[in-house]
Formats: C-alpha cells, sequence, structure tokens
C-alpha cells in the first residue's frame, strides 16, 4: 500500500473528535464557525451541504432538515434532524441578523457576518488554523461526518433499539 493510501486510511478517513478536543477547536473557531462545525456535529452534514441550506429548506415543524436534491455529492437522500442545539444555532444566527440589519443572502441559513456566503476556503483556513492551535493531528472539516457516524454508531451499540 502506497504511503498515501495509508495516510489517508489511517488518519484523513477515520480521525474522529473525542469531545475534550471538539470543545478546543469550538473555542478557537470564530463565531460563524463555532455554529457552522457545531451544525454539521449535529446533523451529519457534509460541508458542501451546510453551505447550501436555505431557510426554506428547514421544517421546523417536523423537525428535519429535507435536502433538495438529496446530498450535494451524491443524490443520496439524507434527511438531518432539526436538534434543540440546531433550533438554537438558527435563533442566533437569526438574532445576530436582526441585530446587524444584515439579511439572508439567497436564503441561505449559513453566511459570513457581512452576510455573504461562506466558501469552503474560509472553512479550511479556519479548520487548519484551529487544529494547529489546539495541537490536533490529522483533522479536516469533513471529519465532523465521521465523528457524528461513529458516535451514532455507538450510541446504537449500548442501546436497546438496534
Amino acid at each position: 500500500m502506497g504511503n498515501l493510501k495509508r495516510w489517508w486510511l489511517e488518519g484523513q478517513v477515520s480521525n474522529e473528535l473525542t469531545e475534550d478536543k471538539e470543545k478546543k477547536l469550538l473555542a478557537l473557531y470564530p463565531p460563524w464557525m463555532q455554529r457552522l462545525a457545531e451544525f454539521a456535529d449535529e446533523t451529519c452534514l457534509s460541508q458542501g451541504d451546510l453551505l447550501r441550506v436555505t431557510e426554506d429548506m428547514i421544517d421546523a415543524k417536523t423537525g428535519i432538515i429535507p435536502l433538495n436534491s438529496g446530498r450535494g455529492k451524491t443524490g443520496v437522500e439524507q434527511i438531518p434532524p432539526l436538534t434543540s442545539r440546531c433550533r438554537q444555532i438558527l435563533a442566533e444566527i437569526e438574532a445576530d441578523r436582526k441585530q446587524s440589519k444584515i439579511r439572508k443572502v439567497h436564503g441561505l441559513v449559513f453566511t459570513n457576518p457581512d452576510g455573504s456566503p461562506i466558501t469552503k476556503g474560509q472553512i479550511e483556513y479556519q479548520t487548519k488554523k484551529a487544529v494547529k492551535n489546539a495541537g490536533i493531528r490529522k483533522f479536516v472539516f469533513r471529519n465532523y461526518r465521521n465523528t457524528v457516524l461513529t458516535r451514532g454508531r455507538a450510541r446504537a451499540s449500548t442501546s436497546t433499539w438496534r
């Protein structure tokens, strides 16, 4: 197995966060990035899917976020839950927008403080910077999905629901 493939398999794909590491990262992110990371952690949404979530996609009544046309990358249906923390994050975003008089950009939920869309480059930069400052190895934003999946499997294995 080549070095690149081994590195990918050993760290990049399977690296999930412990709760302590996650707290360290969240403390180092700016508020918009904290919300994005926590939302990813709550919903298992990918970076691309988070950036395309619009207000009309959120169904507060049923408590889900049905993605139009499924996941952006694969088109596979994914219906993330609208957890209580997700609802808090959405309320925080709305309160910030009202206070600053910034409205949504094309209905996007996650935007920069000035209302412009968040880019993947901004997420990569903030993640790399926080990972370095927290002393965490081999973690990139997409690993939030792995963290959620790992925690979900752990809960399922200890649950009476199988």
